[in-house]
């Protein structure tokens, strides 16, 4: 039995990288995962991967910066899930050019920060 054993995770840029690694390993510990991402095309290729190991995975078309996307996938997720959420991956973050942290804005902090506060809430 693992570790995330019929918990409920949410994480947020699933579709590749790093969000895609958490997921798998979520799923690998139990958890029933719901992907959220923007990309679809990606985001269906990580969801076929996750479930063709057996995983209980399910994808979500989600901008976590648009309010009314994140409503929608809180609807389907729990119509898909009965356990409620206990755990929130915020992986989504917008791009930006070269030069990592250090060419962000402080806005760009700022959304980052917001946005994970609206989906924990709206969670």
């Amino acid at each position: 039995m693992g570790t995330f054993q019929d918990q409920t995770a949410v994480v947020t840029g699933a579709a590749t990288g790093i969000g895609r690694a958490i997921a798998a390993a979520l799923a690998r510990e139990g958890a029933q995962v719901a992907l959220w991402d923007k990309d679809s095309t990606t985001l269906s290729e990580t969801v076929e991967q996750l479930r063709s190991e057996g995983h209980r995975v399910t994808a979500h078309v989600v901008d976590v910066a648009d309010r009314t996307s994140v409503i929608a996938a809180i609807a389907a997720l729990h119509e898909t899930f009965s356990t409620p959420v206990s755990l929130l991956v915020n992986n989504a973050i917008d791009a930006q050019p070269a030069g990592g942290n250090l060419g962000r804005s402080s806005q760009s902090f700022i959304l980052v920060w917001q946005v994970g506060t609206a989906v924990r809430n709206a969670l």
